[in-house]
């Protein structure tokens, strides 16, 4: 951290705000972003370290938003355990298994889903009510194996919540929490493994307020957006979400 320049701080800044704003307004994306920049200029580790702390808060953040907190974890709390399921499953393979192949096969899934979904129109859920639950355990878990894997547990659980056709602040709140729990596994693991130290826990627990900051003013966004255009929105960012994750796979 010594070497680091007043340019390499202030862009940092700029990242995570802007990182904010995506979260805030979308419900996910936040490491996404910002570590896909920050590792651009800063030790991988280093950019992992930082970021941590913010996805915690802001995800618990989200799952307090419009007071849905309970009725998510009543309604996905099966959801929930299956991802913390898979978290440690893909702790356990991680050593035996190429991220590479999966990274790539999981971005042309989401490439895939996303180009679909953009040529039919939104409105009804996809998902039936009485497959809800076994879907979304399976959706779970793969996200949970995926993020014990390669810090990635978006994709799948964003997907099984969009097929849903949840309103918009209803989906950004079960993100949230869903997250926000998955989120603490990783905190649990990052710190077994050494990633967050003493020195690292503190600039992360300071880019709590750039992230933050861009976080309401997210918000204030998202509130402005009508259903359609947010889902559209949240097709796009799939979209680059998963082109990166080609790009991962192939660099």
């Amino acid at each position: 951290m010594d070497e680091i320049s007043l340019l390499h701080l202030g862009a940092a800044v700029l990242t995570l705000l802007l990182g904010g704003v995506i979260k805030g307004t979308i419900g996910f994306g936040l490491p996404l972003f910002a570590v896909s920049l920050l590792s651009s200029f800063l030790p991988i580790k280093l950019a992992l370290a930082i970021v941590t702390l913010p996805i915690v808060v802001s995800n618990l953040w989200l799952g307090l938003q419009g007071g849905y907190f309970l009725q998510v974890l009543k309604r996905f709390w099966p959801v929930i355990a299956a991802a913390g399921l898979g978290v440690f499953a893909g702790s356990r393979i991680v050593v035996s298994l190429s991220q590479t192949h999966l990274l790539l096969t999981l971005g042309l899934v989401v490439i895939g889903f996303s180009g679909l979904e953009a040529l039919r129109p939104g409105g009804t859920a996809i998902v039936p009510q009485e497959l809800e639950r076994p879907f979304g355990l399976i959706m779970g878990f793969f996200g949970g194996v995926l993020g014990g894997l390669s810090t990635i547990f978006g994709p799948p659980l964003v997907i099984y919540l969009n097929l849903l056709r949840l309103p918009k602040d209803l989906f950004v709140a079960a993100i949230g929490v869903t997250f926000f729990v998955t989120s603490l596994f990783l905190f649990l693991a990052f710190g077994s493994v050494g990633i967050l130290s003493r020195q690292t826990i503190i600039w992360s627990a300071l880019a709590i307020l750039p992230v933050v900051l861009g976080q309401s003013a997210g918000t204030r966004l998202r509130s402005r957006l009508p259903q359609q255009p947010f889902q559209r929105v949240v097709l796009i960012f799939l979209l680059l979400l998963g082109l990166n994750l080609v790009r991962r796979a192939l660099v």
